[in-house]
């Protein structure tokens, strides 16, 4: 018999906490809407999964050792290596730990609230939740499908003509190519867009013993980056569409993933007149609402993008509940595979030493104005630390990286994880030759391993381009294949 427990939490604040997800350190002025956890525990009898999913940029810095830790303190009954836990990858999520690279950085004259505070608040949280919903478990069953929206849309441009060729500068990590992330679709050589975009939204919905809609999965690719330049936290377009979800059916628990969407984000990057004119007469007398925000067409995207999710929530849900499944086997497996390292070049390498050295000249600013020395000295400690990083890969010459993957099934459907910004065409190289029903991806899974960032695609390392190049990357377009095989025996087996 198949059990099913659920719970959420309200982890945003008021405090000046940190958020990162930029080429600087911002601090927060409050909370726009709540930042959420949320919980799914789901299990047969003889094995189970924990899903664990948070409005935030990513969960690394060791949260999840100190999560599985807890939570088997907290409930000895609970196995601490079913959970997965994820990012929906929001720009505007409080941070619990000094963001690396922004460490060094002085901070004179300006309010943080300590980040191990509240790294210690959304631990308490998080290990509360999981053991509610395991200990709540109760009789249930499920429905599974899927519906389709224009949710993302591609970010990397390509060029006829090489946009790096005469970049020297000693202060940007964004080596560009033929390809460019959020390049301008205006110029004369532009030649379109690098990868394709995928519109399901992946749903899995669950029900009480009464037959009454307790809560879903909504599995979507593409990062909650509608409002990723804020100075307030914010679960980004998720706090719209769980908004509009309920107004239809009640106040029913909704679990966001994030699918593979290291090359897409929500943000339209040609036709953008036609957009503003659209926000114009769609959404008439909101200019007010729309002026809170930096960018007002960031607050007209995450209500259409709201509205999309939970009308293809309603148009899924309206076929999937005619197949509820009260037996659901599951079997849930977690390997740790080496996936083949980015190599790094002798010139990526001297590169990287000289800008190193010419940053080091470069003083941290100190003015009468905190907040904007904060914003120059975090972007400088970040540049330099992305260079130490380079060298330091360099030097050590790591040919692989013990990576931490998820694979589950769940009757005829399966899940797999894995930690990185995952380019879309590896989710699709996963599900064209799955031997499964349906399969839902889920990116930015956090591991015990610090592997992590953009997985790109071979075409796209040849473009370059931010999120295509060294900076970005710590894994080859190999070790991505390498998760594809991977991924694809595992369900092969436990099929």
């Amino acid at each position: 018999m198949l059990k099913i427990g659920w719970s959420t939490r309200d982890v945003s604040t008021n405090a000046p906490v940190l958020i990162g997800g930029q080429a600087c350190e911002r601090i927060s002025i409050g909370s726009k809407d709540p930042t959420t956890i949320t919980v799914l525990v789901l299990d047969d009898g003889k094995d189970s999964v924990i899903f664990l999913s948070g409005d935030f940029t990513a969960f690394r810095d060791g949260l999840i050792l100190e999560v599985k830790e807890a939570v088997s303190k907290a409930n000895p009954a609970i196995d601490p290596t079913k959970i997965i836990l994820n990012a929906t990858h929001t720009h505007t999520a409080p941070r619990y730990a000094l963001t690396t690279g922004y460490d060094k950085a002085p901070r004179h004259g300006v309010t943080i609230f300590p980040p191990e505070k509240y790294r210690a608040f959304l631990l308490e949280n998080m290990v509360s939740a999981v053991c509610e919903a395991y200990e709540t478990r109760s009789a249930g069953s499920v429905a599974y499908g899927f519906s389709t929206a224009e949710i993302a849309v591609q970010r990397r441009c390509v060029y006829f003509n090489d946009k790096g060729a005469n970049n020297t500068a000693a202060n940007t990590f964004a080596v560009h190519g033929h390809g460019m992330m959020y390049g301008k679709t205006d110029l004369d050589d532009f030649s379109g867009y690098e990868g394709c975009t995928d519109a399901t939204v992946s749903l899995l919905f669950t029900f009480d013993e009464t037959e009454n809609l307790t809560g879903a999965i909504v599995n979507v690719p593409c990062p909650s980056q509608c409002t990723e330049h804020e100075v307030f936290t914010s679960a980004d377009y998720w706090n719209e569409a769980r908004a509009y979800i309920r107004e239809k059916y009640g106040n029913i628990f909704i679990l966001p993933q994030c699918a593979a969407a290291g090359d897409l984000s929500p943000h339209r990057l040609h036709q953008k007149d036609a957009l503003k004119r659209r926000n114009r007469l769609k959404f008439p007398g909101e200019e007010e609402k729309a002026a809170e925000f930096s960018r007002p067409v960031e607050y007209y995207n995450r209500k259409v993008l709201g509205e999309r999710i939970a009308a293809a929530f309603d148009e899924g849900y309206s076929w999937a509940k005619n197949e509820k499944l009260y037996e659901l086997p599951i079997v849930h497996k977690t390997v740790t595979v080496p996936l083949e390292a980015w190599k790094l070049t002798d010139a990526e390498y001297e590169n990287a030493k000289n800008n190193y050295e010419a940053l080091l000249k470069k003083p941290f600013q100190v003015t009468d104005d905190p907040l904007a020395d904060h914003k120059v000295n975090t972007t400088l400690s970040a540049n330099l630390s992305r260079y130490e990083t380079i060298i330091e890969r360099y030097e050590k010459n790591v040919d692989f990286y013990d990576t931490e993957l998820h694979v589950l099934k769940l009757g005829d459907i399966a899940f797999a994880s894995c930690p990185f910004e995952l380019y879309l065409d590896y989710q699709h190289r996963i599900q064209g030759r799955s031997p499964f029903e349906q399969v839902f991806m889920i990116q930015l899974a956090a591991t015990s391993s610090p592997v992590g960032g953009y997985l790109p695609t071979e075409k796209a390392v040849k473009n370059k381009g931010y999120s295509a190049i060294s900076f970005s990357c710590s894994v080859s377009p190999q070790g991505g294949q390498t998760l594809v095989e991977t991924v694809l025996s595992v369900m092969r087996e436990i099929r």
